[in-house]
């Protein structure tokens, strides 16, 4: 086969056959397709797109270009949860150990902040001594004896994946719903997992900002999911505000914890217990959806999500006693107070995003380091009322001052006279899959 003659043929918008994609796929995998073929096949894909065979087919070849996980002998549902990304969006960490908790089994794979969102693996590395790669041999482990652990993509686990996904990176090609679909699935089929839920966000602090955009990628997620044989639930959920109170690595980290104590009952609750309670709807666990919520209540209550977390991470190398200390961000933390009595009605949760980044609980360059201490606190919800003088955030910045993180936030909400004219918004806007 010749390269050139099937770049053409997708340039021109018709469909390639399995041979095809494997030939260029495969190909480039293995050196022999260069880096400016793959990028004029990505941009022709990204022009043209691609069908939903195309997108099985190169979900496949990726799923297969590294090692899958095999949890067969492993009793139990093996589950997991993937979110396209927010700010203060930290479910994983508080919803693992009560899927466990609940009998579930859950070898989540993880990755780094993206953008302006930020990411499991940093959050979960505000624990000193916490290790986030695990082998494969380890997230075995970890899932035979404890019920699940957190794990980051490996040179040998979907490796297709990061080729592309660097490449797509430089050349323009990110936002395209077939790619978006196949890198992250990819990953979620080689896991070896039974049952999969996705929390697609949409507002302006994520990538889809429409609820159409948001459905369209969920529905092709839903759909090669399906292809594979996987139980599959999709919700689409709002992230036009902080997720939560809290956002940053540590911080985030601290949340969950209050969380796995029975200490809060605010949103982040509301979308880690609605996952939960989903996952086991579509796998015939509960009699009814009040029992439902009631056992994961009760995981909560008696302490097991808490110490499952706990164990989970001792056996991956955190250390627990400081961990329970919870001295997780700066106590220092300058205020941002609201100069006007009203109603809060907008946040621009882009802009907390990278206001984030300047304060270092993110990256703009994937070869940054972060200060995991760094992050803030949200007072106020759209349609709270706030007074003058009523803080809006506290910002933990230690010693720095971060001026510029400071003053992006100073201009990142809106305060109304009016509560009417504030549109009500919904945490989980859509539900497909039970």
């Amino acid at each position: 086969m010749n390269p050139v003659e099937i770049i053409k043929k997708k340039r021109d918008g018709n469909e390639l056959t399995e041979s095809e994609m494997e030939f260029l796929l495969k190909g480039y995998i293995e050196g022999k397709i260069a880096d400016y073929q793959m990028s004029a096949f990505l941009m022709a894909g990204f022009l043209k797109g691609f069908s939903d065979n195309e997108t099985k087919i190169l979900t496949e070849i990726m799923m297969k270009s590294g090692y899958i996980y095999d949890f067969s002998d492993v009793e139990g549902i093996k589950v997991d949860k993937h979110s396209t990304g927010g700010v203060g969006d930290k479910v994983s960490i508080p919803l693992l150990p009560i899927l466990v908790s609940l009998g579930f089994k859950v070898p989540m794979v993880s990755g780094r902040g993206l953008g302006h969102t930020g990411g499991t693996l940093d959050k979960l590395e505000s624990i000193e001594g916490m290790d986030v790669f695990l082998s494969k041999e380890k997230m075995y482990e970890m899932v035979k004896k404890i019920g699940g652990g957190f794990g980051g993509q490996t040179e040998n686990f979907v490796p297709a994946d990061k080729l592309l996904y660097s490449l797509r990176d430089v050349t323009g090609t990110v936002e395209s719903i077939p790619l978006i679909t196949s890198s992250i699935m990819s990953k979620k089929l080689a896991e070896g997992i039974d049952s999969l839920i996705l929390d697609v966000k949409c507002g302006n602090g994520a990538f889809m900002k429409s609820f159409d955009e948001a459905k369209k990628l969920a529905d092709s997620m839903f759909s090669i999911g399906e292809m594979f044989g996987k139980k599959m639930v999709y919700l689409i959920t709002d992230m036009s505000q902080v997720l939560g109170e809290y956002a940053g690595n540590g911080c985030e980290v601290y949340e969950s914890l209050k969380l796995l104590k029975g200490e809060t009952e605010n949103d982040l609750f509301k979308l880690v217990k609605a996952i939960a309670v989903l996952l086991m709807e579509k796998n015939g666990i509960g009699e009814s959806c009040e029992d439902r919520i009631a056992k994961v209540k009760d995981v909560i209550k008696k302490g097991y999500a808490y110490e499952t977390f706990l164990k989970i991470v001792s056996s991956q190398g955190g250390n627990v006693e400081k961990l329970k200390k919870e001295d997780l961000f700066y106590q220092k933390s300058v205020e941002i107070r609201s100069d006007k009595d009203g109603y809060i009605s907008y946040f621009d949760t882009y802009k907390i995003g990278i206001a984030l980044i300047y304060m270092n609980a993110g990256r703009f360059k994937k070869e940054e380091s972060i200060d995991h201490k760094t992050g803030l606190k949200v007072y106020k919800k759209i349609g709270d009322k706030v007074s003058k003088g009523d803080p809006i955030y506290e910002v933990f910045v230690g010693d720095k001052g971060y001026d510029e993180s400071i003053n992006i936030l100073k201009n990142s909400y809106k305060v109304v006279d009016n509560k009417e004219s504030i549109e009500k918004i919904e945490l989980i806007k859509y539900i497909k899959g039970v």
